[in-house]
């Protein structure tokens, strides 16, 4: 329920201030572009490899 009036609200926010909406998007790519990073570069050090390729491409550097 909470996350409801939390959606709604940043769904209202939005609405009055469309900036918003590209810094959440912004601020979200640069979350997920870091911890690909991260983990690709935890498992490169401990010498992981994995089975699924798809797994393979994204963390391959």
């Amino acid at each position: 329920m909470l996350a409801g009036f939390i959606l709604i609200l940043a769904g209202i926010l939005i609405a009055v201030f469309p900036e918003l909406l590209s810094l959440i998007v912004a601020s979200l790519l640069l979350f997920l572009g870091i911890t690909v990073l991260a983990v690709a570069h935890l498992n490169k050090q401990h010498g992981r490899r994995y089975e699924n390729s798809v797994v393979r491409v994204f963390l391959r550097m």
